[in-house]
């Protein structure tokens, strides 16, 4: 059940059969609820319970709340603890990821008043200063791309932004509002928050606040003051208008509010969620990465706010990103200390970006490489010059596929640090940086190998060791490749181009088509749309029917050659490609192959007949899975002008834009 429910049970009935029976009750999050009133009614109910407690954060002495007379400990309300699995162990296990902490200085020490008597008075004045949020807000825009992994109009991950107070939260929504407007940017924002339950325990944060969260409750917004209220009605509204709902700060809206906000963060439909402390304990999404601070924490309450980006997802994501705009160092090694031990900085932190680029000595005193040194063994190793893969032995192919399936894990973690960008614009014609032409050829390359090699396995059959101690970064790949509306925005460029920038831009679609494992598939079809297009210059197709043509003789034809039934086979395939799904059994499978006795010398003839056509029909599915692009996304359609056509750089869109751009 739900604490709530439990609390109102025993609040409400004084006697029940179950107060009586043997119970055992577990609780998760176990330090955020069970230190109040609410422990104290459950267990003067209960005649006969077991309480068991898990925490990834307990209440030691340290963390405590109160004073030793009123305070109480985890083990003082659970008893003796039974099992310790802490940050290290998770980390170790990779359960969770570690954190890269960034720390912004936004106030100069001059600009505090040094007496302290009035530094409690105006500090809180200096941080919520309109021209310290606007360069706050300023700075998270400029690097937000980089932090959530925007590039090449990819998705990327989403992100949380932590303030202070209600007050603080209202100045910086209409920053951001102010300045996405006149940026003409379309990031999605939204904040969320309830009443005083949500607000920093202990006084003021100007005379010092614990930087402890509170439990936040997602079930109501009616405790708010008036003008707190207001201002969330105002941000629910413009929710409402961005995502076509009708949430409000009234009873089951507000609850259908919070869930809907939960759900829109977890699937990156909001970019940045502004919160006081909301959000920040007990809320999981995988597709999280980055949390922007602008408050203080510490203990229990800094861990678990830095853990909401720490999910694991997959590949794409190595670490979770935390944007300090406090000094938060010393309460960051304190509560690693609290929570796993007082040597545990070195692997829950991530080292500095220049330690990744030349390489550092472990804890252990191993030198591990860095990039740069990666990358300088790779060109001296595998140059790129012709034929030279061609010439390698399979160990060779082996040992290259190793070296540089390590150069993209991590090329693909430097990428998010915000200094990658700069160290690639200074040495990306320098053995030290792979720039995108070289990553790309040599990723081509890689792809060669890993389709050499499963077709090697397939030729051996099942037990075959040709993969053995070969593992191959697929995940890593789809961040190096252009995606399919990258590549036709290269196609729509070659319409205006003169023959210099066509040659350009053909041999960086051809680099582009030999990286990408999901495009090669596509190859033929984006060749034949390249070869439309010259024929037929003034008149050329749309990407879109020019897809549906051929897509519609690709399937015609394997209709007529493999006597299947049309009706069926038309309908099956339709419906694989719209649900994203190729799966060739059951009945809608059955009912497009021929007819055939299943008896006798037929049975063996229907089973190679079937292997037959599932292997046309997959290949099919292949090549036409994922083709058809938004009609308002399309960037092969030119708009139709009463001035002379545009010249490529004044295309109406950029192959870096956002896919909402």
């Amino acid at each position: 059940t739900t604490i709530q429910k439990l609390q109102r049970v025993v609040k409400s009935s004084e006697e029940l059969e179950v107060y009586h029976q043997r119970v055992v009750i577990i609780f998760d999050e176990c330090h955020r609820s069970q230190f109040g009133q609410m422990h104290t009614d459950i267990t003067k109910r209960f005649k006969h319970f077991h309480l068991f407690g898990f925490t990834g954060t307990p209440i030691f002495l340290e963390n405590m709340q109160g004073d030793l007379f009123t305070g109480k400990t985890t083990e003082q309300v659970f008893g003796d603890r039974l099992h310790l699995y802490n940050l290290l162990h998770a980390l170790g296990d990779e359960k969770v990821l570690p954190f890269h902490v960034a720390y912004v200085k936004t106030v100069a020490a001059k600009e505090v008043p040094a007496d302290e008597k009035v530094k409690k008075i105006d500090t809180q004045e200096v941080r919520l200063s309109p021209e310290r949020i606007r360069q706050v807000v300023a700075f998270t825009l400029q690097h937000f791309d980089a932090f959530t992994c925007r590039k090449k109009g990819k998705q990327g991950f989403t992100s949380i932004f932590a303030v202070e107070s209600i007050e603080a939260c209202r100045l910086y929504y209409a920053e951001f509002k102010r300045q996405l407007e006149a940026d003409g940017r379309n990031l999605k924002i939204a904040t969320i928050f309830s009443a005083a339950i949500n607000q920093e325990v202990g006084p003021s944060e100007s005379e010092g606040t614990n930087g402890i969260l509170t439990e936040e409750n997602g079930n109501s917004a009616a405790a708010l003051k008036a003008s707190d209220r207001d201002f969330l009605e105002e941000a629910i509204e413009d929710y409402n208008n961005t995502f076509d709902t009708s949430f409000s700060t009234d009873g089951d809206k507000f609850q259908g509010y919070y869930q809907h906000v939960a759900q829109a963060v977890r699937e990156c439909k909001v970019d940045i969620l502004l919160v006081v402390n909301m959000f920040l304990t007990g809320f999981d999404a995988p597709k999280l990465n980055t949390l922007w601070v602008d408050k203080n924490l510490k203990m229990h309450g800094l861990i678990q706010a830095f853990s909401r980006t720490n999910r694991i997802l997959d590949a794409r994501k190595p670490f979770g990103n935390i944007v300090c705009f406090r000094n938060l160092e010393d309460a960051t090694e304190e509560a690693i200390a609290l929570f796993s031990d007082e040597n545990a900085k070195g692997t829950v932190l991530l080292r500095g970006f220049w330690d990744y680029i030349r390489g550092y000595n472990d804890k252990d005193g191993n030198h591990q490489i860095g990039y740069a040194e990666a990358v300088q063994r790779l060109y001296a190793l595998y140059p790129l010059k012709p034929y030279h893969f061609v010439l390698l032995s399979d160990d060779q192919k082996k040992e290259f596929v190793e070296r540089f399936g390590s150069i993209l894990k991590l090329h693909r973690f430097l990428e998010q640090f915000p200094e990658f960008e700069g160290y690639k614009a200074e040495n990306s014609e320098k053995d030290v940086c792979l720039n995108e032409r070289d990553l790309q050829d040599y990723t081509s390359t890689y792809v060669d190998i890993m389709a050499e090699f499963r077709a090697k396995q397939e030729d051996k059959g099942p037990g075959a060791s040709v993969l053995e101690n070969v593992t191959f970064e697929v995940e890593l790949l789809k961040e190096v490749a252009y995606d399919l509306e990258a590549i036709l925005a290269l196609i729509a460029k070659l319409r205006f181009a003169n023959h210099e920038e066509r040659e350009d831009l053909l041999l960086r679609i051809h680099r582009a088509l030999n990286a990408s494992p999901e495009l090669r598939s596509k190859r033929d079809l984006l060749e034949a749309f390249i070869d439309k297009m010259n024929a037929t210059h003034a008149g050329a197709p749309s990407w879109n029917d020019f897809i549906t043509e051929q897509q519609r003789k690709d399937l015609e034809e394997l209709i007529l050659t493999e006597q299947l039934n049309r009706e069926a086979a038309e309908r099956f395939f339709i419906e694989a490609l719209e649900r994203e799904v190729f799966e060739p059994f059951g009945a809608d499978f059955a009912a497009l192959l021929p007819l055939c006795s299943r008896f006798g010398d037929n049975a063996n003839r229907r089973i190679k007949q079937r292997k037959h056509v599932i292997e046309r029909l997959q290949a099919l599915y292949e090549k036409y899975h994922g083709t058809h692009v938004l009609p308002e996304k399309d960037p092969t359609a030119v708009p139709t002008l009463a001035t002379p056509p545009l010249h490529a750089d004044e295309l109406p869109f950029d192959l870096a834009a956002e896919p909402n751009g």
